[in-house]
C-alpha cells in the first residue's frame, strides 16, 4: 500500500517517513486528510465531515470523533460543511506539517494534545509543555508555560501572553527550534 506522499506502507505501521501519524481501522488507514484502502468512507455511508478540533473525517451518523473524542453536536455537523471557509491561523512545524489553530488552545511541546505536533517537536530543547496558542475575542494569542528554555518570538523572549498580528511570525521553542504562525489578516485586525 502507498502512503498520499508516496511511500511504501504496511498494516501495523504507526508513522510514515514523511511524519504524518499513520491510523488504521481494520485494513483501511485513515490519515488527517482522508481515507485509504479498499473502500472510502463515502463509498460505505454519508460523506463525513471534519471535526472541528482535528479536522480527521468524522462519519455523519457518529456521535464524536474517533481520534480525538470530540463530541459532534447537530449544530456543528451543520456548520461542518462551511468549516472550509472559515479563517483559521496555522502553525508549521519544523518537519514541514502544518496544524490548523481550532477551537481550542494548541499546546506547542512534546506531550501537545495533538499527536502530530507532539512528534514533531519531541527534541531535548523543547518543554514537555512549551506554549500554548489560542483564540481569544476574535484574536490569535501566544504564551508561554514556564518552559524551560524559553518561547521567543521577533528575537525577544516572551513571559506574558501576547497578541500576533496578521502575518507569519517565527515562534522559538528554545533557540534552536522554530515554529512559523501564520495569522491571516481578518484574525490579526486591531
Amino acid at each position: 500500500m502507498k502512503h498520499e506522499c508516496g511511500a511504501s506502507i504496511e498494516p501495523g505501521m504507526t508513522m510514515c517517513r514523511c511524519g504524518e501519524l499513520l491510523i488504521w481501522e481494520g485494513d483501511m488507514l485513515e490519515t488527517d486528510r482522508r481515507a485509504f484502502g479498499t473502500e472510502t468512507r463515502a463509498q460505505q455511508s454519508e460523506p463525513a465531515t471534519p471535526c472541528e478540533l482535528c479536522e480527521r473525517p468524522v462519519p455523519a451518523d457518529a456521535a464524536a470523533c474517533s481520534f480525538c473524542g470530540m463530541s459532534v453536536s447537530p449544530r456543528a455537523a451543520a456548520g461542518a460543511a462551511n468549516a472550509a471557509n472559515r479563517i483559521l491561523a496555522t502553525v508549521t512545524l519544523p518537519d514541514g506539517a502544518t496544524v490548523k489553530l481550532g477551537p481550542g488552545p494548541l499546546t506547542l511541546g512534546r506531550l501537545s494534545e495533538d499527536n502530530r505536533v507532539g512528534s514533531a517537536l519531541d527534541r531535548d530543547e523543547v518543554s514537555r509543555r512549551h506554549a500554548r496558542l489560542y483564540l481569544r475575542d476574535g484574536a490569535v494569542w501566544i504564551t508561554d508555560l514556564d518552559s524551560t528554555n524559553g518561547t521567543w518570538l521577533s528575537g525577544r523572549e516572551i513571559t506574558d501572553e501576547v497578541r500576533l498580528e496578521a502575518g507569519d511570525h517565527l515562534v522559538g521553542l528554545g533557540r534552536r527550534v522554530t515554529v512559523t504562525v501564520h495569522v491571516p489578516r481578518e484574525l490579526g485586525m486591531s
